[in-house]
């Protein structure tokens, strides 16, 4: 049976959600990174993740739990939080 109707890049855009949920959520659960201010984007294979974070230990976290999803480049613009 045929799907009716449904746009040409509708499986790819619930992929996209899904990966972007996905980390989002992650980010949020990870200890360290719960002070973090990191949106996650996805956009034509590629994850952009932006915000700010307290220390580049957390940056990095970030950076790794948004490579473990396969098929997809990351680019990180999270920047360090002034403190004060």
């Amino acid at each position: 049976m045929l799907t009716p109707d449904l746009p040409a890049n509708f499986f790819l855009s619930s992929t996209t959600a899904g990966a972007c949920a996905s980390i989002s959520s992650e980010i949020a659960y990870t200890p360290g990174l719960e002070t973090s201010q990191i949106e996650v984007m996805v956009e034509n294979g590629r994850i952009c993740l932006r915000g700010t974070a307290p220390d580049l230990h957390a940056i990095g976290q970030a950076v790794a739990i948004a490579s473990e999803i396969v098929g997809y480049d990351v680019r990180n613009r999270i920047a360090l939080r002034r403190r004060g």
